[in-house]
Order: structure tokens, then C-alpha cells, then sequence
């Protein structure tokens, strides 16, 4: 099975045909000659399109394609000037297009390459269902850095650190990534995985595919006004209004991320740490020094006949 997978992959590689993902149909285009880098992000397409449809439901197959760009300019033509200063990667639901710029170009690392990758086609499987644009921003970036298992210690730092200075962002005003500013990007994204991650605590993880389920079932062509948006859905299946999940995601924030400030306190006391210890040592060195030198004067006082009519000043005694 695992050999005809590969054939099949090489196949498309040498036809330059589409590959079948349980998404649907994909076009890889690339302008660089790595064929094992090719394999490789098929592969990867292929087994988390899979890993989409295993964990959220199945969703209608449609052609898309993946397009590897190697210069920057090239990557603002091909999103049409629509994608954010700070975007490495967008996914463009009108024309089911992901645009990826090249690792080389944005210097990450492949395993941080291949987390984008995923994270743009859940987008993709985001944009298969139906009524997908009543989906708030926070839900479909907080879904698609779980599913890259972008969700880092940093992210959870910077929400507590928002959270004490009382910075935080409402999740009713996370409704468009690409206003925020670079600034105030990462902690957007970092709320947006911390209130999927609310919802998952709360409501158990088959919420996902519970609300997916209903919005795609609802579609009635001859009858428009029977379409179920999210909000509709959310409060079916979970019983609670966007108001009741905010206060509940305020207090999974409270419990999960209160003092993760002090990480970064501590990390601080240990980068100057050795400071601190190679100044102790030195001023200790000092000390014995003066210490010496104070017994050597009494032994010579001593050895004189007049010890102790000779007083040393309070500044040239140890503490």
C-alpha cells in the first residue's frame, strides 16, 4: 500500500497532474528543481488533509491548488496585494488557492514551513463549509494553529502578560486577523488558539464537527433563509450564547495562564544569574584579600610588642 502511495506521488510529480487529497484534487506548483522536497510536501499535503477530515468530519471534495512562490514581489502578485505586511502564507477561499512563500525567502526552518502548510489548509477545509463566512476570525485561526500545533509557550506568555496589564482583546473584536497591527498580531492569534482550546475544555473536542455538521446539513438551495450561521449553530449545540463562552473563556484564561509571567521573570533571573554569581565570587576574593592583609599587620605588630594598641579603621574590617 505504502509503495503504490509513492508511486501514485511520483506519478503526478512527472505528469505534473493533480493529486487526490480528502480535500479534494491538489495542483502542487513550485519554481525550484527538489524533487525530494516535492515527495515530501505531497506527503505532508496528502496526511493532514486526511488528519482534517479524521479529527473534524468530511466536507465536500474540491479542486485546489498549493503555489510555492520564491520571491517576495511574486508573492504579492500572486494574493493580489490582499495578504498583510507580516503574512508569510495565505490561503484565498474565492479561487481555493494556498500562496506559500519559499523557506529560503522568510528563513524558518522546514518543520516551522511545514506548520504553515498545515495551517493554511485548514483554512481550506474551513472554506468547505458551508456558510463558513458567518465564522468568526477567532475560531478559524485559533482551528488552524491547533491543527499545526502552532499554540507555543511564547503565545501563552504574551496572554498572560496581557491579562495582568488588562490588555486583553474581547474575542467579539477578533473579527479580522489582517487589521491587526504586527504588534498586537501575535497575542490576536495566541487568543484565538486559547479560545479554541476554551471551547475543546468546555464543550468537549467533537464540538468542532457537532457545529460543522449542523451548518452543512441546514443547506436548503430552494430556501436560503434556512441556512444555520455559527452563532445559530454554536448556541444548538452547546447550549450557550457568545456572551455565556466569553465569560467562560475569560475564566479558562484565569486558570490556565494567570501567573505564566513568572516563566518569563525566572528566565530573566537566570540569564543574569551568572552575573551575579561571578561578582559574588570576585568581591569574595577581595574580602579574604583584606582580610589577609589585616592579619598579616597584627602579626607584625605583634612581633613589634604592641599588639592591640593598634586599631584597624571600621572600613578595613570584614563583615
Amino acid at each position: 500500500m505504502k509503495f503504490l502511495f509513492t508511486l501514485l506521488i511520483w506519478i503526478s510529480l512527472l505528469w505534473a497532474v493533480p493529486f487526490p487529497t480528502a480535500l479534494g484534487n491538489c495542483t502542487l506548483q513550485m519554481d525550484t528543481g527538489d524533487e525530494e522536497f516535492r515527495v515530501e510536501l505531497t506527503e505532508h499535503i496528502i496526511q493532514s488533509a486526511q488528519q482534517m477530515v479524521d479529527d473534524f468530519g468530511i466536507v465536500d471534495a474540491k479542486d485546489f491548488s498549493v503555489i510555492l512562490v520564491a520571491t517576495h514581489d511574486e508573492f504579492i502578485r500572486q494574493t493580489r496585494g490582499h495578504s498583510p505586511e507580516w503574512s508569510i502564507a495565505v490561503a484565498m477561499p474565492n479561487s481555493s488557492r494556498i500562496v506559500l512563500q519559499s523557506p529560503a525567502i522568510i528563513h524558518i526552518s522546514m518543520n516551522r514551513f511545514m506548520e504553515v502548510v498545515v495551517h493554511e489548509l485548514n483554512h481550506i477545509y474551513i472554506y468547505r463549509i458551508q456558510n463558513s463566512a458567518t465564522m468568526p476570525a477567532w475560531l478559524m485561526e485559533g482551528m488552524a494553529m491547533q491543527s499545526a500545533g502552532e499554540f507555543s509557550i511564547l503565545h501563552k506568555l504574551r496572554i498572560s502578560q496581557a491579562k495582568w496589564r488588562n490588555q486583553l482583546i474581547p474575542i467579539s473584536r477578533l473579527h479580522s486577523m489582517h487589521t491587526q497591527t504586527s504588534r498586537s498580531v501575535d497575542l490576536a492569534y495566541g487568543q484565538s488558539a486559547a479560545a479554541v482550546s476554551a471551547m475543546e475544555y468546555f464543550y468537549g473536542q467533537p464540538v468542532f464537527s457537532l457545529i460543522f455538521e449542523l451548518m452543512d446539513q441546514s443547506v436548503n438551495p430552494k430556501n436560503e433563509a434556512r441556512m444555520i450561521d455559527f452563532i445559530t449553530a454554536f448556541h444548538t449545540v452547546t447550549g450557550d450564547d457568545q456572551l455565556d463562552f466569553q465569560e467562560k473563556y475569560f475564566a479558562f484564561i484565569r486558570q490556565n495562564y494567570n501567573w505564566l509571567f513568572l516563566l518569563e521573570i525566572s528566565s530573566i533571573v537566570f540569564i543574569i544569574l551568572p552575573f551575579i554569581v561571578t561578582g559574588g565570587y570576585f568581591y569574595k576574593r577581595y574580602r579574604n584579600r583584606k582580610k589577609l592583609q589585616l592579619w598579616e599587620l597584627e602579626e607584625a605588630l605583634e612581633d613589634l610588642g604592641i599588639a592591640g594598641d593598634v586599631y584597624p579603621s571600621k572600613d578595613d574590617l570584614p563583615n
